[in-house]
């Protein structure tokens, strides 16, 4: 009878752990699947770019990130699996300079085009990365109580914030000043440049900007997130108003 009741428990137990694992992947809020995804193609924006970088000017720093940035993905990429979600086509297919988000598409687009008119062009587009990587991680944090997605976006913000510094200081040492928002505000809350703030997950509503955190249906427009070139207004993802932001107009 002893002997059965071990087996019983024995296998209540892996019960419990499968039921645990499958809750966990449901554990996570839309919002957040969002920004878990969008967060994985944004560390292959910044691998993809310091990529090309390096080929274009033989710096070290760049070689280095990139490879750091590899690294993100894989834990991000480790989470999205974990939680059952949809990995990006870009993630899977793993080609260099392509992405399914637009914004996302658009920023590579300008920073490599920038980047190879100089090795300051190149090192100022690496800061405005890092910035913008630094305050979607921040959105993402606050967005999240899961403490696995905590755990790791802090530690790909930190990483981020060393990452911003070496390019400061490759700058500083060709005799650039350049004034990085997000140091000069000693880390509170970052600089607003964050993509996920800026043009939410472009394409989450036909043509539309979706501003997250938005208090109002009345949301700026990103111009970058209409490729079709029609101002629509932007989708707050608030569910109180995304009804009535849903198909609306931009004014003039």
């Amino acid at each position: 009878m002893k002997k059965m009741m071990s087996y019983i428990s024995f296998f209540g137990l892996i019960l419990i752990g499968q039921f645990g694992i499958a809750q966990s992947s449901q554990m996570l809020s839309d919002s957040e699947k969002e920004d878990l995804a969008f967060l994985l193609e944004e560390e292959k924006l910044a691998r993809d770019i310091y990529v090309v970088f390096h080929e274009e000017w033989g710096l070290r720093a760049f070689d280095n990130i990139s490879k750091a940035e590899q690294k993100h993905m894989d834990k991000l990429h480790n989470l999205a699996v974990k939680h059952g979600l949809a990995i990006p086509y870009s993630i899977q297919k793993n080609q260099p300079g392509t992405f399914d988000n637009e914004v996302i598409q658009s920023l590579y687009d300008e920073s490599i085009v920038s980047g190879r008119n100089s090795i300051v062009e190149a090192l100022k587009s690496g800061v405005e990365i890092e910035e913008t990587d630094i305050s979607d991680l921040i959105t993402a944090l606050e967005n999240t109580k899961n403490p696995q997605l905590q755990k790791v976006y802090t530690n790909l913000k930190e990483a981020s914030e060393r990452h911003l510094q070496t390019y400061v200081k490759n700058l500083t040492k060709r005799g650039v000043e350049y004034s990085s928002e997000y140091l000069a505000a000693n880390g509170q809350n970052g600089n607003g440049k964050g993509l996920i703030n800026k043009a939410c997950k472009a394409g989450k509503e036909a043509g539309a900007a979706c501003c997250k955190n938005s208090k109002s249906a009345s949301a700026s427009i990103d111009s970058k997130a209409n490729s079709n070139g029609n101002q629509k207004a932007a989708c707050c993802s608030d569910s109180k108003v995304k009804a009535a932001c849903k198909n609306a107009k931009a004014q003039p």
